[in-house]
């Protein structure tokens, strides 16, 4: 089913003709959600994650359930290509006009030869590590566009063994209530 949504996602995409449902995102429930996603296959996996969040959450303005699906695949990444018992980080800050979410893991990490090519469609490393995990090659694809249509950027820095470091950039929405 993933890998269906996935593809009709990207096709829509490409396209031109995915709709957006955008309106106001808080980023705190946006976090929530996404850790709820993970939360039962890393405590399978006996993979701890610490959270880092601010003192006060960013909004945003952008349609949650696809920003949801965008950062779940970084998430579920990370959870996936990360040992068992390892060590995961996510992340919720803020810097001037942009939320930033990170995931940091202690997993296989990503080879240098690979790191150009982690956000194109049906790409996968051919570490045996990776290629014995069941995968489209899709996930960070969707995410990359995602975050594009949301007018934010994403990054990646990663070392085979030690793990990798996803970060994504994306506008804040400041919001007022009642009258200016």
């Amino acid at each position: 089913t993933r890998l269906v949504k996935n593809l009709l996602n990207i096709s829509k995409i490409e396209m031109g003709s995915l709709t957006l449902n955008k309106g106001l995102v808080k980023s705190d429930w946006l976090f929530d959600d996404c850790m709820t996603a993970v939360e039962g296959a890393a405590q399978k996996k006996k993979i701890t994650i610490e959270k880092n969040l601010p003192d006060h959450f960013p909004s945003l303005f952008g349609d949650k359930e696809l920003l949801k699906v965008g950062i779940i695949n970084i998430l579920g990444n990370a959870v996936k290509y990360t040992p068992e018992k390892g060590q995961m980080k996510f992340m919720l800050s803020e810097n001037d006009d942009v939320a930033i979410f990170e995931v940091i893991d202690n997993g296989y990490g990503i080879p240098k030869e690979d790191l150009p090519h982690v956000f194109d469609k049906f790409y996968r490393s051919t570490d045996p590590r990776v290629t014995e995990q069941t995968g489209s090659g899709l996930g960070l694809a969707l995410t990359s566009e995602i975050v594009r249509l949301h007018g934010g950027e994403i990054e990646v820095n990663s070392k085979v063994d030690e793990g990798s470091h996803f970060i994504i950039r994306l506008p804040k929405e400041e919001y007022h209530l009642g009258k200016q």
